[in-house]
């Protein structure tokens, strides 16, 4: 329908609108769902991958693949939005099916790189029904993000894409104006127009009216989109100026001046005279109008309250925190501190601020902010709040800005430098080389340097995991910590090196030469992970003869000598390993393992962690996959998370899903191998040798692979 009707016409839709879904023949709850679904199946169509050819997308815009893209992008969220608060009406639509093409639409567009959005409470609230389903948190991100897209003024965030569906319309759209370009021949031209309209050239924000209308001519649609570029909008609510803005200062005072009848302006600040109540709070800040932000802090009687805006003190004042999306959050974004000190001059508790302000910075603020920031007086510290802040310091390797905020510490309370149940601050700096905060800590504050983490580390041993060479020099070569220190596990800092290959850690740690007795087995175990990991066969073989060392040792992501090999498509090595008579390997041993596609599992390492069946399988390892079936007690039902796929996966799973036809064929036939009578002794005595040569090795292999397959068909 148009939307220019008669006033008569109008009112008998209205009437007839009314009738219909008043007499229950349409259902709206219903038909937002049918939609969502409609939008969220399209989306996840193949013809959306951001990987497709050139050649793919303008066969696709030939054949009108297209034509529903610029409604189903935009309005996606808004039926999803719709229809799930109605979900528990039978007549609303199935969960299960709803549930089924957001995971796909999610596998299709969503990425977990970079660092996790905090999902709101209204958010969690509306989509409630899919709290149990392992996607929520993808989808709450998700939501989130997509509602930031939808706002053109809102400012670009440097946080990492969430969904690509920006990039997807804005790949689709290029290819389009480049055909329309071209000169085609009259059927291809009216095939184009046919299915992307007469204006083709359409404007890239989602809330313009030229999104969906478009313009004839590209030089219109790049004049239209210079006002999108403009930085200087009006204030005044509903003002049309408010969307496009002006181009300079002097255009704002003319409009401000001849519009809103306001008198005399000056270049720095434009005087605002609406009522503050009525002032657009969040966009004064973001467009950085101190002169507006200051009338509506008039309403406070100069004095704004905390919850206002956006900070919460506990009654204990030891939690104080700055609210994710809240006023002064949107200040601490901006590229000047003009608006956040406005606000940190008129709030109720500006000295417990200090060190909640800084880490709003360092989480999502404007990192600019924080030598101010740093400056800002503090009448008492919150010590959460301040671990939290120095800790995220220290995390992202500022050992400057660490420092700093470690000597203001110290300066309101030392006492909070041992923090209670939590990482400690030394091992913390040495795990991410922080030098001089390290040495401040344990020179300058005599910190002990052998308290140790959750895990039982000290910075020594944490420093030694990761091989920081400085870091280590600094503890050892001082004599400012215990080089022999053991923790409750058993564990030393040379377990530590060794475990990770840092054969250069062992010799600052222990220069001697020779090397001593009791250092020798452990620099072993370091040569044996790097030979295992480079496939050096003859180190390994070396190595394997000499003895005394054992090769289940793990390193921080918990991969043994044999997961290494297996990732990296060593088969020598794997054999090598598999066949030693003197050392029992465990196979099913699980890893956090390395590929994207893979969660990274923590602490459950052992339920959700990656065996060297399932590494080999991810990577494609035929002859692995095939000489690691033949191992005694391998477990092929074990599953990983697939973070992408969004699902549990086993390594037949996994095959299949990669189509990758020989290693299917290998667990398949493995599966039904294990469901008939085992072969002859004979047989399985040949293939349990341990002494063979590589080449005698995969000549066993193949023969016994041979006689299970047959035995199996």
């Amino acid at each position: 329908m148009s939307i220019n009707l008669l006033p008569s016409f109008s009112w008998l839709i209205l009437t007839d609108q009314s009738y219909l879904i008043g007499q229950k023949i349409v259902l709206p709850s219903k038909e937002e769902y049918n939609l969502a679904v409609l939008c969220l199946c399209y989306l996840s169509n193949d013809c959306f991958d951001i990987s497709r050819s050139s050649e793919a997308v303008e066969n696709h815009i030939l054949e009108g693949c297209y034509a529903f893209l610029d409604y189903a992008i935009v309005h996606w969220l808004d039926h999803l939005e719709c229809c799930v608060v109605e979900l528990d009406k039978p007549s609303t639509g199935s969960t299960e099916l709803l549930g089924a093409e957001i995971r796909e639409f999610l596998r299709k567009h969503f990425s977990a790189e970079g660092p996790g959005d905090t999902i709101s409470k209204v958010t969690q609230e509306r989509f409630h029904v899919f709290e149990k389903y392992e996607f929520f948190s993808c989808l709450g991100r998700a939501v989130e993000y997509w509602k930031n897209c939808m706002q053109s003024k809102a400012q670009k965030s440097s946080k990492a894409c969430v969904l690509d569906l920006n990039a997807v319309l804005s790949r689709i759209r290029s290819t389009i104006d480049d055909l329309a370009s071209r000169q085609l021949s009259t059927s291809l031209q009216q095939k184009v127009r046919t299915f992307s309209g007469n204006k083709i050239f359409k404007c890239a924000k989602y809330d313009c009216e030229y999104f969906h209308g478009g313009f004839e001519t590209i030089q219109e649609r790049d004049r239209h989109h210079s006002r999108h570029e403009r930085t200087y909008y009006c204030t005044f609510p509903g003002c049309p100026k408010a969307i496009f803005g002006f181009e300079d200062s002097k255009a704002l005072q003319q409009h401000v001046a001849s519009n809103h009848h306001a008198r005399h302006m000056d270049d720095s600040k434009f005087p605002v005279y609406q009522e503050p109540k009525s002032i657009n709070i969040e966009l004064a800040i973001k467009t950085g109008d101190i002169a507006a932000v200051e009338r509506w802090a008039q309403q406070f009687d100069g004095c704004i309250p905390d919850e206002t805006a956006g900070i919460f003190l506990r009654k204990d004042k030891q939690k104080t925190r700055i609210g994710w999306q809240s006023l002064f959050y949107y200040a601490l974004r901006r590229d000047d501190s003009e608006i956040a000190e406005f606000f940190l001059r008129n709030v109720l508790s500006p000295g417990e601020l200090g060190f909640a302000i800084i880490h709003a910075i360092m989480t999502d603020g404007n990192k600019s902010l924080l030598p101010w920031a740093i400056e800002i007086p503090m009448d008492e510290v919150d010590p959460h709040r301040a671990y939290q802040a120095i800790s995220l310091t220290i995390t992202r390797g500022d050992d400057l800005t660490a420092l700093q905020l470690l000597k203001i510490l110290v300066s309101k309370s030392p006492k909070y430098l041992i923090p209670s149940k939590k990482v400690p601050y030394t091992t913390l700096a040495g795990r991410f080389k922080c030098l001089s905060s390290l040495q401040y800590l344990i020179v300058d504050c005599k910190v002990d340097a052998d308290s140790v983490d959750h895990r039982q580390r000290t910075a020594l041993m944490a420093a030694a995991e990761l091989g920081h060479t400085n870091i280590i020099k600094l503890l050892a070569d001082g004599g400012h910590c215990n080089i022999n220190f053991k923790n409750r596990n058993g564990e030393t800092a040379l377990s530590k090196a060794a475990a990770n290959g840092h054969d250069h850690v062992i010799r600052i740690l222990f220069p001697e030469h020779p090397v001593p007795d009791h250092v020798m087995p452990w620099l072993k175990i370091s040569q044996l992970r790097n030979a295992a990991r480079s496939g050096n066969t003859e180190e390994i073989f070396r190595l394997l003869e000499e003895g005394g060392i054992s090769a289940n040792v793990a390193d921080v992501d918990y991969y043994t000598p044999l997961l290494h090999a297996v990732e990296n498509g060593h088969y020598s090595v794997v054999c090598a390993l598999l066949n030693h008579p003197r050392d029992c390997i465990d196979v099913n041993y699980k890893c956090n393992c390395h590929h994207p596609r893979v969660g990274s599992v923590g602490t459950e390492r052992k339920s959700r962690g990656a065996t060297a069946l399932i590494l080999a399988t991810i990577h494609g390892h035929v002859p692995i996959v095939r000489r690691l079936l033949l191992c005694k007690g391998i477990k092929t039902e074990e599953k990983v998370w697939m973070r992408q796929l969004g699902s549990w996966y086993t390594a037949l799973n996994l095959a299949e899903y990669n189509k990758d036809v020989e290693i299917t064929a290998l667990l398949r036939n493995h599966a039904t191998s294990m469901s008939v009578k085992p072969p002859p002794a004979s047989i399985t005595a040949k293939t349990s040798e341990s002494n063979q040569s590589p080449a005698e090795d995969l000549h066993n292999v193949n023969t016994s692979f041979l006689l299970l397959t047959l035995r199996a068909n």
